[in-house]
């Protein structure tokens, strides 16, 4: 759903004319998200008991500050009775698996850098400097495979370009499934605080 008051009304349509069993609400931090599920009727409603935070859920569950937000995500299903490997890892098509595996053609063993981050929180992302000098580092003993969505590509093709020939940059080249693909083949990934490390953590990819 968009942002904005045009977001707002057809989130508002979306929950008017839908016919919901469960609602589950992930968000930790802001009371807007609880209002709106507190709105839906006739469904079971499960959140996470905050402090401060209103929970008008009727399943609140305990907030875990150390938890990483991937098995906190995962906790909701585990209540409905939903086994957490059935949700846990992707199914990867061969579209988007044939994709990643046409762009690590002849290429050998490498290390995945995510050096980007939703614009949203511009301090999640490490200067550009520092991915630079790190990616240098990792050269020496792998190839560089920069991520990143469609959006990212002007950053991404710029790092792989300064980094040379053993870099390269699949920016806007692979669908999320398909990158999802390229980081099980990795050494390993090094990333901001974006979607990208949590689906690694998800693959159980370093």
């Amino acid at each position: 759903v968009p942002m904005g008051p045009s977001g707002v009304l057809r989130l508002a349509r979306v929950w008017a004319l839908g016919r919901w069993d469960v609602v589950i609400d992930l968000e930790a931090g802001s009371r807007l998200s609880s209002a709106w599920v507190a709105a839906v009727p006739n469904a079971v409603t499960i959140g996470f008991g905050v402090p401060g935070r209103p929970a008008p859920w009727d399943i609140c569950l305990p907030f875990e500050e150390d938890e990483h937000v991937g098995a906190r995500f995962l906790r909701p299903l585990q209540v409905l009775g939903i086994p957490p490997a059935d949700a846990l890892l992707p199914r990867i098509p061969r579209d988007s698996r044939d994709a990643a595996e046409r762009i690590l053609k002849g290429r050998g063993a490498f290390v995945a850098l995510n050096p980007n981050a939703s614009d949203l929180i511009a301090e999640r992302r490490w200067p550009m400097d520092r991915w630079l000098e790190l990616g240098r580092r990792a050269i020496s003993r792998a190839q560089v495979a920069i991520i990143g969505g469609p959006e990212d590509r002007e950053r991404c093709d710029r790092l792989a370009e300064a980094l040379g020939e053993r870099a390269f940059s699949t920016a806007g080249r692979l669908d999320i499934l398909g990158t999802a693909h390229l980081l099980q083949q990795s050494r390993g990934l090094v990333s901001n605080d974006s979607g990208p490390m949590h689906l690694a953590d998800t693959l159980g990819v370093p």
